[in-house]
């Protein structure tokens, strides 16, 4: 049976996928039966966990340390903190990225969900995840900003300054963009404090475009944020 977070996560691929047959209804006058459309949101989750289930994520660059223990905790006061996570589908050769970003007070200011139609290796889909964020970051006008992975191998290669040939342009990018904030730093935390970003990267993969929120957010994403932060956060969404 599926824990309550897996049932979020299936609920918003089931929503979404209903979203997408009202669209192809509404604008190419396409009907599909309602148990069609469940079905194939369903037959994806399971597909994905299935590939999930392999190496316990995205990838073995994981950890399981103690790092990171205790829930997404917010960030300093003027500080923005943006999470990122990528997802991988190898069956379908699709990736996506999930973005999160909030304040000092818990409070969503942004949010992302994009589809990458190649599929690279787990460790350069979450540094093209990471970059992404920071693109973001650099169009909102954030100069003060916190960028958290649950990438512990992406986060060291940063922090360290380690040669990484497999993501070597990436993180020269990266290093590049850093020079657009006047302060930033790149943070490690474990899959279970970065839910909302692994959320929205795994919608990403059924997406045939980006995704957005700004300001109005749906009720699926404000009931992950405070799953996410509560107990953590010092005030509720």
């Amino acid at each position: 049976m599926e824990s309550g977070q897996e049932r979020i996560e299936l609920t918003v691929n089931v929503l979404w996928q209903i979203w997408k047959s009202r669209n192809r209804r509404q604008f190419e006058d396409k009907r599909m039966d309602p148990m069609t459309v469940v079905n194939k949101a369903t037959r994806e989750w399971r597909e994905f966990q299935e590939v999930q289930d392999v190496d316990g994520g995205t990838g073995n660059h994981r950890t399981s340390g103690k790092e990171g223990l205790g829930g997404w905790k917010e960030p300093e006061g003027g500080w923005v903190k943006i999470n990122s996570d990528a997802a991988v589908q190898q069956k379908t050769e699709r990736a996506g990225w999930g973005m999160i970003a909030r304040d000092c007070l818990g409070n969503a200011l942004g949010a992302w969900a994009v589809p990458n139609t190649s599929c690279s290796s787990a460790k350069q889909e979450e540094a093209l995840a990471l970059r992404s964020a920071m693109l973001m970051a650099k169009q909102q006008g954030w100069r003060r900003v916190v960028f958290e992975s649950d990438c512990k191998q992406l986060i060291d290669s940063i922090n360290k300054g380690d040669g990484d040939s497999v993501i070597a342009t990436i993180l020269l990018d990266i290093v590049s963009l850093k020079s657009n904030f006047y302060e930033c730093c790149f943070s490690f935390t474990r899959r279970m404090n970065n839910s909302v970003s692994h959320s929205l990267a795994k919608l990403a993969l059924s997406l045939d475009g980006p995704a957005e929120w700004k300001l109005v957010f749906p009720a699926w994403l404000l009931d992950l944020l405070q799953a996410d932060c509560r107990g953590n956060c010092s005030n509720s969404l």
